[in-house]
Parts: C-alpha cells; sequence; structure tokens
C-alpha cells in the first residue's frame, strides 16, 4: 500500500485564530475600567492499547489477520480566551493522533456530514496512521438576551443514557464507555434563555461536499426545552441528515427513581433509500445507598429491522451514515456499576438484540491514579451468529452483535 498524504495549512489556522481574537476585542470593550483579558491553556493526553480479535470475522472485515493489536496516541491541546467584559469567549482544540498496528487495518473513518471547512491533515502508510485536526474552533458572542456560537463546537442533546434520540450531531454509540470528549462540527448556534429553566436553540449545520453546500445533508433545528413540577422536557424539530425529525424527550425522578424517555419521527428526504421510521426509548435506574447503581434502557428501533432479509441493507445504509446506531428493531442494554473504593469504579453492561438472540457482554473498570491521572480497562466480548459468505463473495449478517470483533481496550489519559 503506497503512502497517502492530505492536508492543510494549519499554521495558518491558528495564526486566523488569534487575528481575529484581536480584531475583534476593541470593538466589544466598553468598560472605562482597566482590564485583563484571560486566556487558559490546558490538555489531555491518551495512551490508549488495543487488541481485536476478529473471530473468524476475516472475510467480512476484510483484515489481514484474525487479530489485530494497535496502539494510539492523542495529544489534545486546548486554548480558551475570555474577555473581562463577559462579551466575547474564543476556544480551539488541537487534536494529534499517531496510531501503529500489527497489521494493516482499515484507517479511520473520517466525519462525512455537518463539517464546512476541512481542517485535518492525515498521513497513512500500511500499519501506521497520523492526523493532526481542529477539533474546536468557535467564537461566542454574548447579549443580555441570547449567545451566539459560531465554529466548530460539540452540540449535545438527548436525556437518555445509552440511546440518544435527540442527539442528531455525532451521537455516542450505545457501547461507548468513555464519553468526555466529543467531536465537534461546523455550526451557527443561538442560545436563548426564556426563564430559569427553559430556552430555545436555534442551530444551523452544513455540509459541504464537492465544494459547496449540501443542503439535503445540512441541518437547521430548533430545541426547546423547560421544566414542568421537577420534569425535564424537550421538544426538537427541523431539517437533519437525510430529512426531517421531530422529537421529544422527558426526564425526572419518581421516589428515587430515574425515568427517562425519548421519541421521534423522522421524515426521509430521499437521500438515502431509507423509508421514514418512528422510534422510541424507554429507561430507568436506581442508585443505592452504597454506591450500586443499576441502569436499564428498552429501544424500538423503528429505523433497524427484525427481518434477516433486511440485515444488510440496515447495516450498509442506515447504520453506516448513522441514521441509527443498531440493525435491530427491538434491543435492550442493562448496566450495574459500583465505586469499590473512591478511586476505583466498576461496571458490568449487556446490550442484547430482542430479535436475533445476540448479545455484548461489557466489562469496564476506570482506576484514578492521581487527581488527573485515569487508567481504564473495557473488554466488549460479543456472541452471536456470525456473518457467512457465499461463493460469489457476497456477506449476510446473521445477527446484530455476530458481526462484531471482541475488543479489549486498556486507556491511560493524562490531563494536564
Amino acid at each position: 500500500m503506497m503512502a497517502i498524504y492530505r492536508g492543510i495549512n494549519l499554521t495558518k489556522v491558528i495564526i486566523k485564530f488569534v487575528v481575529l481574537i484581536l480584531i475583534f476585542i476593541p470593538n466589544i470593550s466598553n468598560s472605562k475600567e482597566q482590564t485583563f483579558d484571560s486566556w487558559d491553556f490546558s490538555g489531555v493526553l491518551y495512551n490508549k492499547a488495543i487488541h481485536k480479535d476478529n473471530n473468524n470475522l476475516k472475510l467480512f472485515l476484510q483484515e489481514d489477520s484474525n487479530s489485530t493489536s494497535v496502539y494510539n496516541a492523542q495529544l489534545r491541546l486546548m486554548a480558551n480566551y475570555h474577555h473581562p467584559s463577559d462579551i466575547f469567549k474564543a476556544t480551539m482544540h488541537l487534536r494529534n493522533d499517531a496510531t501503529f498496528a500489527s497489521n494493516d487495518f482499515q484507517k479511520p473513518e473520517e466525519l462525512k456530514k455537518y463539517r464546512y471547512f476541512d481542517m485535518t491533515n492525515i498521513g497513512y502508510h500500511n500499519d501506521k496512521y497520523f492526523a493532526t485536526s481542529v477539533d474546536r474552533l468557535n467564537f461566542t458572542y454574548s447579549h443580555d438576551f441570547f449567545d451566539v456560537i459560531v465554529g466548530r463546537q460539540a452540540i449535545t442533546y438527548g436525556k437518555a443514557f445509552f440511546w440518544n434520540l435527540l442527539d442528531v450531531f455525532e451521537p455516542y454509540d450505545p457501547a461507548t464507555v468513555i464519553r468526555d470528549y466529543k467531536t465537534g462540527i461546523d455550526a451557527v448556534k443561538v442560545e436563548i434563555p426564556l426563564g430559569s429553566f427553559s430556552g430555545l436553540d436555534l442551530v444551523y449545520s452544513p455540509t459541504k461536499k464537492y465544494g459547496s453546500v449540501q443542503e439535503d445533508q445540512s441541518s437547521l433545528l430548533a430545541h426547546y426545552y423547560t421544566n414542568l413540577k421537577g420534569w425535564d422536557v424537550a421538544f426538537q424539530t427541523g431539517k437533519v441528515y437525510a430529512g426531517y425529525q421531530n422529537g421529544v424527550g422527558i426526564t425526572g425522578d419518581y421516589k428515587g427513581i430515574e425515568i427517562r424517555g425519548e421519541a421521534n419521527y423522522f421524515n426521509s428526504n430521499n437521500l438515502l433509500d431509507i423509508d421514514d421510521y418512528s422510534s422510541f426509548v424507554l429507561g430507568a435506574g436506581y442508585r443505592f445507598e452504597n454506591s450500586l447503581h443499576f441502569q436499564a434502557e428498552y429501544h424500538y428501533n423503528d429505523a433497524g429491522t427484525k427481518h434477516s432479509s433486511q440485515r444488510n441493507k440496515i447495516n450498509d445504509i442506515s447504520v453506516e451514515n448513522g441514521v441509527t446506531t443498531n440493525i435491530s428493531r427491538d434491543i435492550f442494554a442493562f448496566s450495574a456499576s459500583y465505586e469499590f473504593l473512591p478511586i476505583l469504579i466498576g461496571r458490568l453492561s449487556l446490550l442484547g438484540s430482542c430479535n436475533d438472540g445476540s448479545f455484548q457482554i461489557q466489562p469496564d473498570f476506570n482506576y484514578s491514579i492521581s487527581d488527573n491521572i485515569d487508567l481504564t480497562f473495557i473488554a466488549n466480548l460479543n456472541r452471536g451468529d456470525k456473518p457467512t459468505k457465499d461463493i460469489n463473495g457476497n456477506y449476510t449478517i446473521n445477527s446484530e452483535f455476530g458481526r462484531l470483533p471482541d475488543v479489549y481496550t486498556l486507556e491511560l489519559k493524562w490531563y494536564f
């Protein structure tokens, strides 16, 4: 495999970031008193060792080996500017990745939607992958009645534990354990507070491909949230990738039991070969005084299927394009976590398909070595019918979790 490199001049991006701040500051300064601008710098270094056991999925995953060991080092450098007048803020996060594998592997997928600017340098060759990207670059203007955030930012909606139907902007996979950092999208977001616990968000996020904005892949969304008698309620409507969404979410507490629910209706714009669908999530949680914490959710995934003949299509279109995270129509999740020590927390999760009987068991442990160093171990153990391949080279997915390899991850994280 020949070496490939694609990139932009990140130095120019950083210079423009600083210049914009210097230009904008004099125009927003409305105080006659001498004030001092505030900068803060921080970072996170991730060291991750991954072993992937493909469990005879070699043909389906197109891997060169039935097992792959990967080492990934990721450095995130973060700069934040805050003007003392509280009118203006700016944020920039620079992400650097270096990945080495025991054999050739598929390079990480690049974000395909909700990005207008290309701010990534990439180089890879066989078993090596390097990338430098700007994952946050945004400016906030605050007014008495609204805030405007422009640029690359993380936007998260939804209150469910495993599946967040209202989170349309690069949602986490339900099996994701570490959720401390979310991928940024390019957007203009207007936040309008309407009370102590109520507000309205307006979001426009363009997807640029082939040199122009693709409106059928972009988003124009309104998200309203409030509190009714102690229950947090949210309503969401607008245009999203490949269609239109209307959704509602609610979360609260009843006699110590956490109650969560989300539902959405998706109307396809025919960008993808998918039908309209309605889905919902119902969940509950309870925490005992001894720190034992249970979570459970059921997801009716109308974007998925209970029919074996449809699994390939759902995987190749809906899952691949982020319309849904799972191919099954009926799926559940359960977790139990316990604080063995103030610095050691363990959790055992189970995700299962009600349609094909496959499941995933996921034990994980987090150990706080110090105030700024964490060590995490995660295992994803998948059981179910494996994919098969016919004499013509066509594969057939036979279960939700049987198509996935077992993965073991050890991660050391250092904040500074």
